[in-house]
């Protein structure tokens, strides 16, 4: 009787083997095509069955969900939505729980590849990666937290360094897709990935990818970085925290009442630019009017104004229950919010006006230095 040749022997290429560097689809070469040091590792429980290390790295790098154990192959999403969904996981549908115990295994390469492309477009992957993003991520098991490469990123002059898993956390959004297959960022001088983009608040983003740590300052900027990294649990996080939910719901849904408030706003700080030179400060008149009824007074007190030669913008009127110092607040945060240091305080037209029959002019002060 003869020996049926193994995979992988001495010879012709078997069906784990072939002549070339790289299969028809891009993916690693097979096992022993390099040489002596590029065949497979057997009995390294840390690889799958049959693959060289070499290998391992170029796959677990396009697919960084992959992990390995016994050399079978798993999902480190569904293991994560597994432990998310507790007892609930056989009860939630659509997930692969071969995948979640890493119980995948071919003795051929090709069909081990088949495997991982039919599970990463699959409902039951796509459905683990929503439970892990909607629920939140524990920690993962020793076996799964494998060695990720280390990874220095240059963000518009802001130098951070982390692991690749870290900035895959979440696999569906931008920042993942940025290190997903062949690198789509260019380098900087040193070989670190450069983004063009402000990098001042992207550390808080990536402590949230570290340990899912709710940003506590800064909210509106980091909010903005969450949106354009499309990081969904770190928008949402934010989203639900009382000074964003604030000042989204509250303030800003007020200040939208308030007739050509941002142009009124732009108005201002041209003006206080243009009154500033060879001066220490500028001064405005801001003209708040609350209600229809100062608005009927309105012309009556401004003329004091236009014989004094003041500049004056006017605000109002609007519908709610904010009052004008609501609203003086606001125009102050808001100015001091581009940079600029300034002040308010109540404005009396000329000696002989009666300040308390108008009381809706108030003087804002820059300071230049």
């Amino acid at each position: 009787m003869s020996k049926r040749k193994q995979p992988g022997a001495p010879g012709k290429p078997g069906p784990n083997r072939t002549a070339s560097a790289s299969g028809d689809d891009g993916a690693p070469a097979a096992a022993g095509v390099a040489g002596r040091d590029a065949g497979p590792e057997p009995g390294d429980s840390t690889l799958p069955f049959n693959w060289t290390r070499k290998q391992w790295s170029e796959w677990k790098n396009r697919n960084s969900w992959l992990f390995a154990k016994n050399q079978k192959l798993g999902c480190t999403v569904c293991m994560r939505a597994k432990s998310l969904l507790l007892d609930e996981w056989s009860t939630a549908g659509h997930l692969s729980e071969k995948w979640m115990n890493g119980d995948i295994c071919s003795e051929t390469q090709n069909n081990l590849r088949k495997k991982i492309y039919k599970h990463r477009d699959s409902l039951a992957h796509r459905r683990a990666v929503e439970i892990s993003e909607t629920k939140g991520t524990d920690a993962l098991p020793s076996h799964v937290q494998d060695h990720s490469p280390v990874v220095q990123l240059n963000v518009g002059g802001h130098i951070y360094c982390t692991t690749l898993g870290t900035l895959k956390k979440f696999p569906n959004s931008k920042l993942a897709d940025m290190f997903n297959g062949p690198p789509k960022l260019r380098s900087d001088a040193e070989g670190r990935y450069f983004v063009d983009r402000d990098g001042t608040h992207f550390g808080q983003v990536l402590e949230y990818l570290r340990v899912q740590r709710a940003p506590t300052d800064h909210l509106q900027e980091v909010y903005r970085e969450a949106v354009f990294y499309d990081i969904r649990p770190l928008v949402k996080l934010i989203e639900e925290t009382p000074r964003f939910f604030g000042e989204t719901v509250g303030r800003q849904q007020f200040l939208s009442r308030v007739p050509h408030y941002q142009e009124n706003l732009e108005v201002i700080i041209r003006v206080a630019r243009a009154e500033a030179i060879a001066a220490r400060h500028s001064t405005i008149v801001v003209c708040v009017l609350r209600s229809e009824e100062d608005l009927a007074r309105y012309n009556d007190a401004v003329s004091g104004l236009i014989a004094e030669r003041e500049s004056m913008v006017s605000f109002g009127p609007w519908k709610g229950t904010p009052t004008a110092v609501d609203l003086l607040d606001s125009i102050k945060m808001d100015i001091e919010a581009k940079g600029y240091k300034v002040s308010f305080q109540p404005y009396s037209v000329e000696k002989g006006f009666l300040f308390k029959s108008y009381d809706f002019f108030f003087k804002l002060t820059f300071t230049w230095w």
